[in-house]
């Protein structure tokens, strides 16, 4: 059961019903869902760096159990990409390390920071059966 506290706050909660009463078993706030996800984010440093750019600064904002919307930075490492024809593709996965959502976006004119919006991405899964994500550019 997915219920919605004060002010928009979200929790699932697992119940039991014992003896006709029922009991909250386990609780989780999405806010956790939001942290555990971030410590899930991988990126390539040393990939970033031959494409001149770092990612940085990644946020995530779960809005039900089966959708999210992933953010990150890219910033140019001196200032300017000269060859902006980079792509930086978003992969998540699941427990059996199967890729259960691929997407990417490009920046036709890439003047050495912007922010990336992947999303919202709905999922087959729910987002605690999410084991990491991967977020790297490619050409």
């Amino acid at each position: 059961i997915e219920l919605e506290i004060n002010k928009g706050a979200i929790a699932s909660l697992l119940l039991i019903r014992e003896r006709g009463q029922w009991w909250i078993l386990e609780s989780k706030e999405r806010s956790i869902y939001k942290r555990n996800l971030k410590n899930k984010i991988e990126h390539f440093e040393a990939i970033e760096e031959q494409f001149g750019i770092t990612l940085q600064n990644f946020s995530v904002k779960v809005k039900d159990e089966n959708s999210l919307d992933l953010y990150c930075e890219v910033l140019a490492l001196n200032g300017k990409v000269e060859n902006s024809d980079f792509i930086v593709e978003a992969a998540i996965y699941d427990s059996d390390n199967d890729i259960v959502y691929h997407t990417h976006l490009s920046s036709n004119d890439f003047k050495g920071f912007e922010v990336y919006h992947f999303g919202p991405i709905n999922m087959d899964i729910t987002v605690d059966e999410i084991s990491k994500i991967r977020i790297y550019p490619i050409r």
